[in-house]
Protein backbone atom coordinates (compact mmCIF):
# COMPACT_ATOMS: atom_id res chain seq x y z
CA UNK A 1 0.00 0.00 0.00
CA UNK A 2 1.54 3.31 -1.09
CA UNK A 3 1.24 6.21 1.32
CA UNK A 4 2.24 9.72 0.28
CA UNK A 5 4.16 11.40 3.08
CA UNK A 6 6.16 14.54 3.67
CA UNK A 7 8.62 15.24 6.50
CA UNK A 8 8.59 18.71 8.04
CA UNK A 9 10.81 20.16 10.74
CA UNK A 10 9.16 21.74 13.77
CA UNK A 11 10.69 25.15 13.01
CA UNK A 12 8.87 25.26 9.66
CA UNK A 13 5.49 24.62 11.27
CA UNK A 14 5.98 27.44 13.78
CA UNK A 15 6.41 30.16 11.13
CA UNK A 16 3.90 33.01 10.96
CA UNK A 17 2.85 32.27 7.36
CA UNK A 18 1.24 28.89 8.11
CA UNK A 19 -1.09 28.98 5.09
CA UNK A 20 1.82 29.54 2.69
CA UNK A 21 3.83 26.75 4.33
CA UNK A 22 0.83 24.36 4.16
CA UNK A 23 0.31 25.18 0.48
CA UNK A 24 3.94 24.44 -0.37
CA UNK A 25 3.84 21.14 1.55
CA UNK A 26 0.68 20.14 -0.29
CA UNK A 27 2.27 20.97 -3.66
CA UNK A 28 5.28 18.78 -2.77
CA UNK A 29 2.96 15.88 -1.93
CA UNK A 30 1.00 16.34 -5.17
CA UNK A 31 4.25 16.31 -7.15
CA UNK A 32 5.34 13.10 -5.40
CA UNK A 33 2.19 11.42 -6.73
CA UNK A 34 3.36 12.23 -10.26
CA UNK A 35 0.95 15.07 -10.99
CA UNK A 36 2.03 18.02 -13.13
CA UNK A 37 2.10 21.24 -11.11
CA UNK A 38 2.96 23.75 -13.83
CA UNK A 39 3.08 23.65 -17.62
CA UNK A 40 5.03 26.37 -19.45
CA UNK A 41 3.11 28.40 -21.99
CA UNK A 42 4.74 28.15 -25.37
CA UNK A 43 4.35 30.03 -28.60
CA UNK A 44 4.73 28.48 -32.00
CA UNK A 45 4.96 24.82 -32.88
CA UNK A 46 7.22 22.91 -30.49
CA UNK A 47 5.24 19.65 -30.16
CA UNK A 48 8.14 17.73 -31.66
CA UNK A 49 10.80 19.27 -29.40
CA UNK A 50 12.83 17.43 -26.76
CA UNK A 51 14.95 19.08 -24.09
CA UNK A 52 18.11 17.11 -23.29
CA UNK A 53 20.92 17.64 -20.83
CA UNK A 54 24.20 15.80 -20.34
CA UNK A 55 26.68 16.06 -17.49
CA UNK A 56 29.74 14.17 -16.36
CA UNK A 57 31.09 13.65 -12.86
CA UNK A 58 34.51 12.60 -11.66
CA UNK A 59 35.00 11.44 -8.12
CA UNK A 60 36.38 8.83 -5.79
CA UNK A 61 33.51 6.55 -6.85
CA UNK A 62 34.68 6.64 -10.47
CA UNK A 63 33.50 8.53 -13.52
CA UNK A 64 29.92 8.77 -14.69
CA UNK A 65 27.81 10.50 -17.29
CA UNK A 66 24.19 11.54 -16.79
CA UNK A 67 21.60 12.06 -19.50
CA UNK A 68 18.19 13.62 -18.87
CA UNK A 69 15.53 14.23 -21.54
CA UNK A 70 11.93 15.39 -21.67
CA UNK A 71 9.49 12.81 -23.03
CA UNK A 72 6.30 14.80 -23.58
CA UNK A 73 5.23 18.05 -25.25
CA UNK A 74 4.68 19.91 -21.94
CA UNK A 75 8.26 19.14 -20.77
CA UNK A 76 6.82 17.84 -17.49
CA UNK A 77 7.91 14.21 -17.74
CA UNK A 78 11.56 13.16 -17.97
CA UNK A 79 13.76 10.14 -18.56
CA UNK A 80 17.19 10.02 -16.96
CA UNK A 81 20.04 7.54 -17.09
CA UNK A 82 23.39 7.41 -15.31
CA UNK A 83 26.25 5.31 -16.65
CA UNK A 84 29.61 4.69 -14.98
CA UNK A 85 32.71 4.39 -17.12
CA UNK A 86 36.45 3.96 -16.86
CA UNK A 87 38.77 6.38 -18.67
CA UNK A 88 40.88 3.46 -19.87
CA UNK A 89 37.96 1.87 -21.71
CA UNK A 90 35.98 3.11 -24.69
CA UNK A 91 32.90 1.24 -23.55
CA UNK A 92 30.22 2.32 -21.06
CA UNK A 93 29.12 -0.09 -18.30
Amino acid sequence: MNIVSQCIVDKTLKKNNAQSVATKILLQMIAKRGNILWVPKTTGKINDTMIMAFDNAKGSFGNSIVCCASVNDTFSSYFSKTSKFNNNEDKFN
